[in-house]
């Protein structure tokens, strides 16, 4: 039963993913100077090597993207996403550490006003569980072209969304009160 459930809900998983894949390959590659920046803050490398990282990053966020609408690829492209999320988790909880959390990740889709933290840590927690559940129920072939597991996926994207507004808002909030 419980199996089932995971199976169908895999989909409309698998999707989601794929679209926030690849808004984050076209966000990378749209606001270039902003992610450059993002790059060597967060990851440490020299502003020579960003551009090829940065570049590296969206092609990986693309194919996995891709790769997740079909099913008989759609294993591969979790693990793709887990690995990027993984990646982005480590550096994230690295800079965390060492006290740098007054930078912009370049994990949200505008600018960034306030630290990182917990939000961001428990958002590529969630990411990586999501994909890790897509990998482990391995998604059935009819159901991707299914209206329902589409809409259900647009539903995932806009409470993705909706959770990363009221992130910033909290912190502008946070910010504010204290002033």
């Amino acid at each position: 039963m419980l199996t089932d459930i995971l199976k169908e809900m895999s989909t409309p998983i698998a999707l989601a993913l794929a679209a926030l894949l690849l808004m984050a390959a076209v966000h990378k590659l749209s606001d270039r100077s902003r992610m450059l920046e993002a790059v060597t803050s967060l990851s440490g490398l020299s502003a020579g090597l960003a551009p090829v990282a940065l570049t590296v990053m969206a092609a990986l966020e693309a194919a996995a993207a891709i790769l997740l609408l079909w099913p008989q690829t759609a294993m591969l492209g979790a693990g793709i996403a887990v690995a990027i999320w993984g990646g982005y988790l480590g550096m994230i909880v690295n800079a965390i550490a060492r006290g740098r959390r007054h930078l912009d990740c370049g994990c949200s889709f505008g600018k960034r006003h306030g630290a990182i933290g917990g939000f961001d840590v428990l958002r590529n927690l969630v990411l990586i569980s999501f994909a890790g559940l897509v990998m482990a129920a391995s998604p059935a072939s009819h159901a991707f072209a299914d209206p329902t597991a589409i809409l259900a996926a647009l539903g995932f994207v806009l409470l993705y969304i909706a959770a990363e507004q009221l992130a910033v808002l909290a912190v502008y909030t946070s910010v504010h009160h204290r002033n």
